[in-house]
């Protein structure tokens, strides 16, 4: 594994209108070099439980009942006692500067940083404050 996708790059194929270019870039990736954190199918669950019948909810949650059924094709990383602990160690001394990352983030990449991985995000600041080395297919 090099890549943890994270949950705005796992959910830009359900946007009213996907990036192409973050499709061809996760496309172009060998199956084995991707992942993603139990915690971002929290955050797509939590998105869920706000979105209205529909079927989009629909698309989405066959989607991730196929992930967490375990047919999606990359590993989903869990949460582990070595990950929270350097989640605690890497808050502590953010908090001591004054800077307050967003819980959800900062678990992903206390993942990141224990594994030893790039986070694909969009989302590039908040993970590089904790970091992460991030890689931004938007762009």
């Amino acid at each position: 594994m090099k890549y943890l996708l994270d949950t705005v790059t796992l959910s830009d194929p359900f946007a009213p209108r996907p990036n192409e270019g973050v499709a061809a870039w996760v496309a172009s990736q060998p199956d084995d070099l991707l992942c993603t954190s139990v915690i971002c199918l929290g955050e797509i669950r939590r998105g869920l439980a706000a979105l209205g019948p529909g079927s989009k909810r629909s698309r989405i949650e066959r989607w991730l009942a196929d992930a967490t059924a375990g047919l999606l094709e990359m590993p989903i990383l869990p949460l582990t006692i070595e990950v929270a602990e350097r989640w605690g160690s890497m808050i502590g001394l953010l908090e001591r500067t004054g800077r307050r990352p967003q819980l959800i983030d900062s678990l992903i990449a206390a993942t990141a940083l224990v594994h030893g991985l790039t986070v694909v995000t969009r989302n590039t600041r908040d993970f590089e404050s904790c970091g992460v080395v991030t890689l931004n297919p938007w762009t």
